[in-house]
């Protein structure tokens, strides 16, 4: 099968094609949810679940951080310091979106940062604006030529249904954790499960459950 390129190679460097695209989203993901929990014990000493899903060790937006920078410095991912601006822009205009986006669909934020000495709104704030440039650094410079050759060295024929199978159960699960979100912030809200697929979600995803799932999520309205 034939994959559709976005760039053309560039010599010494990989083609930009949706399969390397779909890989490191899902590396990125990962590495996001690892990463997460690694600086949650930093600060608090302990554990917390930071994954998007309820069933995968996945945080997406780090998957669409990795692919934005792929994609955007693709041509001038050797200027070090063109990585870390881009990361520090591009890093803190995504966290404001989704921030905002969190509180207007579900009425809930995960992170707040207004006890910080610069911040915007409590979505945003200077020290993680910086910390977004230094990953973008480590993510470009190091972690992505890496993950690169992992992926060319996975042959086609396992890498093709695998990932075939893992799109259908992102798919699935971001449906799931979506429904199960919303759902949880009605029953806050004192609303009953009117249907059979509600009263299904109220049994499988009780508070309990949702409050280890999402332990940082907060809900504001």
């Amino acid at each position: 099968m034939t994959v559709r390129t976005l760039h053309q190679a560039q010599p010494g460097r990989e083609r930009i094609n949706w399969d390397t695209l779909f890989w490191l989203f899902v590396f990125g993901s990962v590495m996001g949810y690892i990463a997460e929990m690694l600086f949650c014990f930093y600060q608090c000493g302990y554990f917390e679940n930071r994954s998007s899903m309820l069933f995968s060790p996945f945080n997406i937006i780090y998957g669409f951080g990795a692919l934005a920078l792929y994609i955007c410095l693709y041509k001038i991912q050797d200027n070090v310091l063109w990585v870390f601006l881009f990361g520090v822009i591009s890093g803190t205009v995504v966290e404001f979106l989704a921030s905002w986006a969190q509180e207007m669909v579900f009425g809930s934020v995960s992170w707040e940062y207004s006890e910080q000495a610069i911040h915007f709104s409590g979505r945003i704030s200077l020290r993680y604006s910086i910390y977004w440039g230094l990953l973008a650094v480590l993510w470009v410079k190091v972690l992505q030529p890496l993950l690169l050759k992992l992926i060319a060295a996975i042959p086609e024929r396992v890498r093709k249904p695998l990932m075939i199978g893992l799109i259908l159960f992102l798919v699935l699960d971001i449906a799931i954790a979506i429904l199960a979100v919303a759902r949880w912030g009605m029953r806050l809200d004192g609303i009953p499960a009117t249907n059979s697929i509600l009263m299904w979600v109220d049994r499988l995803f009780p508070d309990a459950l949702m409050e280890r799932a999402y332990a940082n999520m907060t809900y504001v309205r």
